[in-house]
């Protein structure tokens, strides 16, 4: 299986480094939060994003570059829009970068050469299995910048991120 922790309800995930007078008390001062150095290791981050801890006042960057409802609203509406800023923090987010390293664990562990590699990617990312030029290519580019690179490269692909 996956990292993904399955587990239903419990308390909230707190996905950030509290710094300073980080209160999570009511009237505290308002928060320092720094989610960019926040361990993706981390138990919480293998939580689903609707158990995540969050303040209103202080929202994730990488969460409201992907549209993330406004957590100061009583009914968020999620907006929709597809831009450079969405694909620039999930090449460069050090969260994305780590699990897409993840991934690559087990695709390595589950195929010996590239081409298997590449079969296995595609079938755990995409869940369908790469057409022949596919492999090929996909192959190539995990020689040339290993399976890490190539799993973050389909979970960026507009295939992964948007449903048909």
């Amino acid at each position: 299986g996956g990292q993904l922790d399955l587990r239903v309800g419990g308390p909230a995930a707190v996905q950030f480094n509290a710094k300073g007078d980080a209160t999570f008390n009511p009237g505290g001062n308002p928060p320092f939060v720094d989610y960019e150095h926040f361990n993706p290791d981390a138990p919480e981050a293998r939580r689903r994003a609707i158990y995540r801890f969050l303040f209103r006042t202080v929202p994730d960057p990488l969460m409201a570059a992907l549209d993330s409802p406004d957590g100061g609203s009583v009914a968020a509406v999620r907006g929709v829009s597809t831009t450079a800023v969405q694909a620039f923090a999930l090449m460069n987010n050090p969260f994305v970068i780590r699990w897409s390293g993840h991934i690559a664990s087990r695709v390595t562990a589950a195929a010996a050469t590239p081409e298997e590699q590449a079969e296995a990617a595609f079938k755990l990312i995409l869940l369908r299995p790469p057409t022949d030029a596919e492999r090929t290519a996909f192959a190539g580019y995990i020689q040339r910048h290993g399976a890490a690179n190539a799993c973050q490269l389909l979970t960026n692909s507009n295939e992964f991120l948007h449903l048909d």
